[in-house]
């Protein structure tokens, strides 16, 4: 959505997009106190890349919002690609969820071994498939198709598998799902209302998979402050996640909880409310 009216802009936007530049700030200082760390565990590590992940979304939905110290478009020609905003904030939501889901979620030992080895399984398992389909003749293919049926053996073999219920069983023996919980498990494992993440993965998912009613919503603007009535929402969940990614990312580096500034952490608390109760 294409916009050069300068009124369209409100003390409310301003101060989402404000609250996205501090955040996003702070998760850069993060990232760079952290880089080239040694780890312990596996949750370390791959926590650190999934934060990596949600940091350059972040950077992108920067980069395009209107009025942000980081967008480089012409004022006199704001790009109001609201569009583009809801998609990258549906992949911050999405990851968020694996972040939670292999680095956080308080489960057994047993558990937490199963839920890599079906990610790593998963992984490996589309990377041989999409070799298959393009025809590779590399001669790694076959050691790869070697490593996959090994995975799909511990998988199968592994004590915690009978634990899933039939459906979820037969998608991860088939390498098909990498995930034993559903986004809607994983969220309220979070401490997500069931309606809430319902209502923004709704949202979200329309503008992700150009349903009928994204469409619909962007062919009912009228007028130039519309667009603002579109972006504030996802701006705000946009705002709650990266509160949550912070929150839970310093649990594995909890010696950066001494830059955990209390306007900061009043934020969080805020959003944990928010993410628990409303809709309730």
């Amino acid at each position: 959505m294409l916009e050069a009216e300068e009124k369209i802009m409100d003390d409310q936007y301003l101060k989402s997009v404000k609250e996205i530049e501090d955040l996003f700030k702070f998760m850069l200082k993060l990232s760079n106190d952290t880089d080239g760390r040694s780890v312990d565990t596996r949750r370390e590590e791959v926590g650190s890349q999934i934060f990596t992940k949600i940091c350059l979304h972040t950077a992108s939905i920067l980069r395009i919002l209107p009025h942000s110290t980081y967008s480089k478009t012409d004022k006199k020609f704001q790009i109001w690609d609201y569009t583009s905003v809801a998609v990258l904030s549906r992949s911050i939501m999405d990851a968020y969820h694996v972040l939670y889901y292999l680095c956080i979620d308080d489960i057994s030992n047993d558990e937490l071994d199963f839920r890599f080895l079906v990610w790593d399984y998963h992984a490996e398992s589309r990377r041989y498939k999409q070799l298959v389909l393009i025809g590779s003749q590399h001669e790694e293919v076959p050691k790869l198709e070697k490593e996959v049926i090994n995975l799909k053996n511990e998988v199968k073999n592994h004590t915690f598998l009978n634990n899933l219920n039939k459906n979820t069983r037969k998608g991860v023996v088939r390498g098909e799902i990498p995930f034993i919980l559903s986004n809607k498990e994983i969220a309220q494992s979070a401490g997500i209302s069931e309606k809430f993440h319902e209502v923004s993965y709704m949202y979200l998912s329309s503008y992700i998979h150009t349903f009928p009613y994204s469409i619909s919503q962007t062919s009912a603007i009228r007028k130039s402050e519309e667009i603002l009535d579109l972006i504030k929402p996802i701006i705000d969940r946009c705002v709650g996640y990266l509160c949550l990614s912070i929150r839970d990312f310093i649990s594995l580096v909890p010696d950066q909880r001494v830059y955990l500034v209390s306007s900061l952490q009043e934020k969080i608390d805020k959003w944990e409310d928010i993410f628990e109760n409303l809709f309730i």
